[in-house]
């Protein structure tokens, strides 16, 4: 414990009594502490007396409240005060507990699939009302994110630790307070723009993101070298392995794998806003429940598939389908993932399959597995489309493929299949 450390017993502000320290950096430190006034616990960050006075560091300081201030959201931890205790600034926060990703890490690589998605579906959230503000984290890494137990046995993914955050074209001291020439964030998380120290907005935080997520899947960074000059290079100039090749029981999560090549593309431009990358996390951990038990155990996770999703009239929302014939086109998978459709490269867990580029004989092949199949063929191409419906397609899709179009096939395919198993129930 350093010298500076409050002790136990000590009142801040003459309110918060310090209960133990729970850590400290290179500019305070965080104790536990009790609201004597409210009864109830908290958690006080106090600069380090030797700080105070440096450039910058109060500002950037009083910056972190007000931005936290800003931000209110059940995966962010909540500012309740900020004051001064005998010359040192102080931020009071609400006390959470629990390991942090990090250390999860450190016991539990990679994470069932699952379990990524719905973390990085909530950091994916939390981020997506910080940029609305237009607030940028700028240091999204597994140690400033903390896995709170909740009531239910689950557990919540909170993101700490905003004192690298800066409001996108503010004036004030809200602004950014870094110097040119000093990059900020963490070499294995960092944007390539960071890395060339450029502007940055939302994009950076998406590409971090994509980095702890792709972590999370495969067990490792998307990029690793022995120097930090190496590791910003790969940023730079280095395409990253596809996740499903360091992981093969990814290939059911094929949206998943998609939505990470998107996060992690080195244009700013070409990556998902972080409100797309929750809707699509949320619908790969749906698609991944639909796996077989099998999978699912390989896990470590043995819980009962489930069943094919109720698709209301005129819609396809929250429908797992099979994909069959190759790689589907990326921008078909975002636009279907945007309207509910999970893309997965297993029939046996879908209600549907989409086989655009299957012949007939392939098709009445898949055909005979019960699923309804939804082929494709030119709007004027009379002779496959009859040879694709003799086969026992199900709907014949126009091409080239039209997102709406195929949310309306499948919708009515997986409708008339569920009135022909009622019918045959009775």
């Amino acid at each position: 414990m350093t010298s500076d450390c409050l002790e136990p017993g000590a009142l801040i502000a003459g309110r918060y009594r310090v209960e133990r320290l729970l850590g400290e950096g290179a500019y305070g430190h965080v104790h536990a502490a009790t609201d004597i006034e409210l009864g109830r616990p908290v958690a006080v960050k106090v600069l380090r007396a030797e700080t105070v006075w440096r450039a910058h560091v109060g500002d950037r300081f009083a910056r972190e409240a007000r931005v936290l201030a800003r931000l209110r959201h059940p995966n962010a931890v909540a500012v309740l005060d900020y004051g001064d205790h005998d010359g040192r600034p102080f931020l009071v926060m609400d006390f959470v507990s629990g390991p942090t990703l990090a250390s999860l890490l450190d016991t539990m690589r990679p994470l069932p699939l699952a379990r990524a998605a719905r973390i990085g579906a909530e950091l994916a959230d939390v981020l997506a009302a910080a940029h609305a503000i237009p607030l940028v984290h700028r240091d999204v890494k597994p140690e400033n994110v903390i896995l709170e137990p909740t009531h239910d046995g689950g557990e919540r993914a909170l993101l700490i630790d905003f004192g690298l955050a800066f409001l996108v074209g503010d004036d004030d001291k809200l602004g950014r307070l870094t110097r040119k020439g000093l990059i900020a964030g963490t070499p294995h998380y960092m944007a390539p723009e960071q890395v060339r120290d450029l502007d940055i907005g939302p994009p950076a935080d998406v590409y971090s993101l994509g980095c702890l997520i792709y972590e999370l899947v495969t067990g490792q960074a998307p990029f690793d070298a022995p120097t930090a000059v190496e590791l910003m290079s790969q940023h730079l100039y280095v395409a990253p392995t596809p996740a499903r090749t360091l992981r093969p029981d990814l290939d059911v999560w094929l949206s998943l794998d998609q939505l990470l090549l998107e996060m992690l593309a080195k244009s700013p431009a070409l990556r998902p806003p972080a409100e797309e990358v929750r809707a699509r996390l949320v619908q790969a951990a749906a698609a991944g429940a639909a796996q077989s038990p099998r999978r699912l155990a390989r896990e470590g996770r043995m819980v009962p598939p489930a069943p094919p999703a109720r698709v209301d009239e005129g819609s396809a929302w929250g429908a797992v389908v099979a994909y069959v014939g190759g790689e589907p086109p990326p921008s078909l998978l975002a636009a279907l993932a945007a309207n509910g459709v999970s893309l997965v490269s297993d029939a046996g867990a879908a209600a549907a399959i989409l086989a655009p580029d299957c012949d007939p004989p392939r098709i009445a092949a898949l055909a005979a597995g019960g699923v309804p199949v939804v082929s494709a063929a030119a709007r004027r191409d009379m002779p496959r489309i009859v040879a694709l419906l003799r086969a026992g397609a199900a709907e014949v899709a126009d091409l080239p493929l039209e997102p709406a179009d195929v949310t309306a096939k499948v919708s009515r395919a997986i409708r008339r299949q569920a009135r022909a198993a009622a019918r045959g129930a009775r």
